[in-house]
């Protein structure tokens, strides 16, 4: 990768690649999400919210607790 680290690697969660991983990049900040988790989570946001307020309220919860707070793409959305 020319002498330049991966900034994010997306994996099955396999327990071997998690420490592999880790034994690799501990010096960074790393975060293991569950894909399958959050892609259910965020259905659940989308399609399980009554109204605007409650919609907003859990989008607002998702974001942060996926530190997704700063993605543009999804800001960008609103």
């Amino acid at each position: 990768m020319g002498g330049v680290h991966p900034t994010a690697i997306i994996t099955d969660q396999r327990e071997s690649i998690k420490i592999a991983i880790w034994d690799l990049m501990q010096y960074k900040i790393h975060r293991v999400t569950d894909l399958s988790r959050c892609c259910n989570e965020f259905k659940g946001v989308v399609y399980n919210s009554l109204n605007i307020q409650i919609f907003e309220t859990k989008w607002a919860e998702f974001l942060v607790k996926y530190s997704l707070q700063g993605n543009e793409w999804l800001r960008d959305l609103q």
